[in-house]
């Protein structure tokens, strides 16, 4: 997951998160560690469910042997927005 450029790791160990010696509004190493926990009991199942449409994600590490998975959302609704880049611009990756 790519949160925009690279920022030095002796930076990270220095700021720990609380700093903001990126220059970054928030954390990336602190959001991405937030949503891991956020969506863990979503993630973490036997079973798949979800809204449609459902995508699938193909991955690139590794090639030939490859990862591939669905990609559905993990609550039901409206979710056409996560399948529409065009509905993208102007938004934060957090929305």
């Amino acid at each position: 997951m790519s949160l925009g450029c690279r920022v030095s790791s002796g930076i990270c160990l220095q700021c720990r998160g609380v700093r903001g010696l990126c220059g970054k509004s928030r954390c990336p190493v602190l959001v991405r560690v937030e949503s891991i926990f956020k969506h863990r009991d979503l993630i973490c199942r036997e079973h798949i469910d979800g809204s449609t449409p459902p995508a699938l994600f193909v991955g690139r590490v590794g090639y030939p042997k490859v990862y591939v998975g669905p990609m559905i959302p993990p609550y039901h609704g409206d979710t056409e927005i996560l399948d529409t880049p065009e509905f993208w611009t102007g938004r934060s990756i957090l929305d």
